[in-house]
C-alpha cells in the first residue's frame, strides 16, 4: 500500500492503520502546483536526485512551530526533488540542546535536522515502489495555495491512480479513479479530518 498524502494527512492515516511508513513523505507539506505536478509525472520523477532547500520566509506561516519550550528556528526545512518539486517537513524542527533526536508528540526536534530529514528521506524511499500503483490522498486547504482551479485541473489530468480529494468545493463532473468527500474544511487539522473520514477512507484505500 502506498499512501501519498499531500500534508500530514497521509502520516495520520498510516498511524490510524497501524502501518509503517511505506514512503517518503511522512509529516510533510507539498503546496498545490507541486503535488499535481507529483502526480501528473510520478514514474518520470527521479526521487534520488533531491538537495536541502530552506524556508526562512515560509508561505505556510500556521505551520511552523513556535514552542517557547524549545529553542527551535522559526523555519521549515525541505527537500528538492528532482529540482521539481519540494517537500516540506513541517515536523522536523531544529534545536541546538537536542544532541539526539527528540520526539515530542509528532514533532522531531534535533541540532542535526538536516540529517535526520535526510535519512528518514532516503530510508523511506526504500520502501517506494514505482511497480506499486499509489494512492493519492489530498485535503484542499486554501493555506496550502489549493483553489476551485487547481482542483479541477487535477481532475482534467489523465491518469487511473486513485486519488480520494477531502474538498469543500462542489465539483459536478469527476472522472472515475477520483473519489470527492466534501467538508467545509473550517477544522483546520490533517488529524482531525482523517480521523473524522477514517472508516471511509479505509474502505476506499485497498
Amino acid at each position: 500500500m502506498q499512501v501519498i498524502g499531500n500534508n500530514c494527512c497521509g502520516g495520520y492515516f498510516y498511524l490510524l492503520n497501524k502501518e509503517r511508513f511505506n514512503n517518503p513523505f511522512m509529516w510533510s507539506l507539498i503546496d498545490a502546483s507541486d503535488f499535481i505536478y507529483l502526480i501528473e509525472n510520478f514514474k518520470n520523477i527521479d526521487f534520488t536526485n533531491v538537495d536541502f532547500t530552506e524556508l526562512t520566509n515560509t508561505r505556510f506561516p500556521d505551520h511552523v512551530l513556535l514552542n517557547k519550550k524549545v529553542n527551535t528556528n522559526k523555519h521549515v526545512i525541505g527537500l528538492k526533488i528532482d529540482n521539481k518539486i519540494t517537500v516540506y517537513y513541517t515536523h522536523y524542527l531544529y534545536d541546538r540542546k537536542m544532541n539526539a533526536p527528540t520526539k515530542i508528540d509528532i514533532d522531531i526536534f534535533y541540532n542535526k535536522n538536516y540529517e535526520y530529514v535526510y535519512n528518514k528521506y532516503m530510508e523511506r524511499l526504500k520502501r517506494l515502489s514505482k511497480n506499486d500503483e499509489p494512492i493519492f490522498y489530498i485535503i484542499t486547504y486554501r493555506k496550502h495555495n489549493w483553489t476551485e482551479e487547481k482542483l479541477k485541473y487535477l481532475l482534467s489530468l489523465k491518469t487511473n491512480y486513485k486519488i480520494i480529494i477531502i474538498t469543500q468545493y462542489k465539483i459536478k463532473n469527476k472522472p472515475d479513479n477520483v473519489i470527492i468527500i466534501n467538508d467545509n474544511l473550517k477544522e483546520g487539522d490533517p488529524n482531525k479530518i482523517t480521523k473524522k473520514y477514517f472508516n471511509k477512507l479505509k474502505e476506499l484505500i485497498k
